[in-house]
């Protein structure tokens, strides 16, 4: 990660103190490399050409944009650094445009730090709105190129997020083991194992609500959705 840096603080090294535009150039070089150098580094930890999705782009750091790692914006951005230097008879970007090079690669190494420095392999997701420390409902997702892309689920949901039909844009799913919040409680006082209304958070809310222990099926078609979750999400495990 150190080594993206300083390629970027000799390119800013550069704009700082310019001896002629050659330096414009030499900056901006030094920018496209630091780039260059970050997306190997994200690709291979992530290879992200072996992610399940169907008709996701082809190009790295469209790619990059395509699962909402980077905005669209940035995304051009970046490919302006890349492609400023590819024309020969074209005449350096100005000193301004030069610092707001350096600005947008900066803050796209930032923005990717935390994808070189830990690699998830799962993460806690909750219904938008709730506070997850008071949550009746969670799903633990384990997923990541550690486990070559599948995904596995486990957690409290509703009865209404899953459909024993195939629903359109749905995740697909074969089913380890379920029981609703009723079974639970049948279960567990039969095992004189004292329930407290009060005391069940965590475990859904209503009677229909269920404990989902399911893999995906990766032989489906599977949409972004997912793995968009996989790489901005910060309530992570392990």
């Amino acid at each position: 990660m150190r080594r993206a840096y300083e390629i970027w603080a000799h390119a800013e090294a550069l704009l700082r103190h310019p001896q002629s535009d050659f330096s414009l150039v030499d900056s901006v070089a030094n920018l496209k490399r630091a780039i260059s150098h970050r997306l190997k580094a994200l690709n291979s930890i992530y290879d992200f050409s072996t992610i399940p999705v169907q008709n996701k782009p082809k190009r790295l750091l469209e790619q990059l944009a395509y699962f909402e790692i980077v905005r669209p914006t940035m995304l051009n951005t970046l490919i302006s650094v890349r492609n400023a230097l590819e024309h020969e008879d074209i005449p350096p970007p100005t000193s301004n445009r030069c610092h707001e090079l350096v600005d947008v690669t900066w803050y796209f190494l930032r923005t990717t730090d935390h994808l070189i420095t830990f690699i998830k392999d799962q993460i806690l997701l909750f219904p938008l709105g709730n506070d997850s420390l008071n949550s009746d409902y969670w799903l633990e997702v384990v997923t990541g190129p550690r486990q070559a892309w599948a995904i596995e689920l486990r957690g409290w949901i509703t009865s209404s997020s899953v459909s024993p039909t195939i629903q359109s844009m749905w995740l697909p799913i074969n089913v380890h083991r379920v029981e609703t919040r009723r079974d639970l409680r049948s279960r567990l006082t039969a095992q004189g194992i004292e329930w407290n209304e009060n005391e069940e958070e965590g475990r859904g809310s209503d009677d229909d609500d269920m404990y989902i222990h399911a893999v995906v099926d990766m032989s489906s078609p599977i949409g972004p959705e997912m793995y968009r979750n996989y790489f901005n999400a910060r309530m992570v495990i392990g």
